[in-house]
């Protein structure tokens, strides 16, 4: 089982996305709307992957994972942003962020994350 933490606020944004993700039957979501309850359900559970959305509550998804990465520097993590690819990666390099995800992502880019992940957990293994 590959456990996903999906940390947002909006509901109806990531409904496609989340619904992709879900298609494989190998994958268990959290959806949880703010850091502290992340923080808390992390320190809680073991999560294979962390998708942090642009803005949680006022908090930056990349402030969210650098704070994450301090407390458990072995999660996966992938960010919801619109910064183009050179801006998302100098503002995410240090950080061991396994991928950018667009605005709005729909299934397509559940399939490529979950493929980008289960290679990064079979290399682990």
């Amino acid at each position: 089982m590959i456990n996903i933490i999906l940390i947002t606020g909006e509901n109806d944004a990531l409904s496609d996305f989340e619904s992709g993700l879900r298609q494989d039957k190998e994958i268990k979501i959290e959806r949880v709307n703010s850091c502290e309850k992340a923080f808390d359900l992390i320190s809680e559970k073991n999560f294979d992957l962390a998708v942090a959305d642009e803005n949680i509550a006022g908090t930056p998804g990349l402030e969210f994972v650098e704070k994450l990465v301090s407390i458990n520097p072995l999660i996966n993590c992938a960010v919801i942003s619109s910064l183009g690819a050179k801006d998302f990666h100098e503002a995410s390099e240090g950080l061991g962020v396994l991928t950018q995800i667009p605005l709005r992502p729909d299934q397509k880019h559940a399939k490529i994350l979950l493929q980008k992940l289960k290679a990064v957990l079979n290399l682990m293994m």
